[in-house]
């Protein structure tokens, strides 16, 4: 980047990224462990495609972590309710928690659009 800051970014963060997030810890802990901020990854991410790779395998890292881990402890653990709580944002779609809703047919309704501010006393002017 010519005249401005130059980058921190290294190579060998690909490796460190998958590393890491493989012991069940997000990339913002990543950024952190480096010293950068979460933002600083993502614009590495789109400045390095070899380093948005690696996060991408990262993220599926900390997935496969996380769900072993699960599968290992007792149902009533609360290691198991932290990995349940954290999974739904790590792996959004195997994870997800949204109740999806879909409706058919048709349905009659109107809309009053009102232009101005109704009186409280109608007898009032």
């Amino acid at each position: 980047m010519p005249g401005g800051r130059p980058t921190l970014y290294q190579p060998e963060f690909c490796n460190a990224v998958v590393r890491t997030c493989g012991m069940g810890l997000s990339l913002t802990a990543f950024a952190g462990s480096i010293g950068v901020c979460r933002d600083t990854i993502t614009e590495w991410m789109a400045v390095h495609p070899e380093f948005s790779l690696a996060c991408k395998q990262a993220m599926a890292a900390r997935t496969l972590y996380l769900e072993t881990g699960m599968l290992r402890e007792d149902a009533t653990s609360p290691m198991v309710q932290a990995r349940r709580f954290a999974l739904p944002n790590c792996a959004p779609l195997e994870w997800c928690e949204k109740v999806r809703n879909e409706h058919s047919g048709t349905v009659d309704a109107s809309i009053t659009v009102f232009t101005g501010v109704p009186r409280l006393d109608p007898d009032e002017d």
